[in-house]
């Protein structure tokens, strides 16, 4: 994230580590606050084996 800032990118970011109560804030902000550029999500997934 401190490269995207670097360069000007305000981003957000939802992971594992964020609750899922927080999520709905941050979806939001980055819907309605025209200074958010870039949403970042990462999933995981339990394996299949």
């Amino acid at each position: 994230m401190s490269a995207l800032k670097a360069a000007g990118i305000n981003a957000v970011l939802i992971n594992s580590s964020v609750l899922v109560a927080k999520r709905t804030e941050v979806i939001t902000r980055f819907k309605t606050d025209p200074d958010v550029d870039l949403l970042l999500m990462s999933t995981i997934s339990p394996p299949l084996m």
